[in-house]
């Protein structure tokens, strides 16, 4: 209540529809702040994905020669040319078998010792992005990268 001089008083309408305004405004405004986190939240994301995508494609099809011919040393040196990338904090490149030939990982992160299926996927959440590449060669599935 709005209280006057002399003690008593009325809120005004004037008052209430000034208070409704305020009100409604808050609302719209807290939407609209969550509409646009939301919307860089998934650009953001997407956009990691792709890239992310990109790299595993352009580094499974390089790592074919590595696998047909066994050569850990070369396959190392390949994950190796990730350590430009701020946004990878770990890959490793699997066999046939399913066993890790080389890997990179930077300091408090790792990479699993063998892979379950070389079938490309992906999975995320909040704080991290696992994809896994199958590396062909000649339409046969010869390892996978992660």
């Amino acid at each position: 209540m709005k209280r006057t001089m002399s003690g008593t008083g009325q809120i005004t309408l004037g008052d209430q529809l000034r208070r409704i305004n305020r009100i409604t405004l808050a609302v719209a405004l807290s939407l609209v702040a969550v509409i646009i986190i939301a919307s860089s939240f998934t650009i953001n994301l997407t956009s990691l994905v792709e890239s992310s995508q990109v790299k595993a494609k352009v580094l499974a099809e390089n790592a074919s020669a590595s696998l047909m011919f066994q050569d850990a040393r070369s396959a190392q040196e390949l994950l190796l040319s990730l350590h430009n990338s701020s946004d990878v904090h770990g890959a490793a490149l699997y066999g046939k078998d399913l066993k890790r030939v080389a890997h990179y990982v930077i300091p408090g992160h790792s990479v699993p010792v063998s892979l379950g299926t070389p079938n490309a996927r992906i999975s995320y959440g909040f704080e991290y992005l696992k994809l896994i590449e199958p590396v062909v060669q000649d339409g046969e599935v010869i390892g996978g990268f992660t």
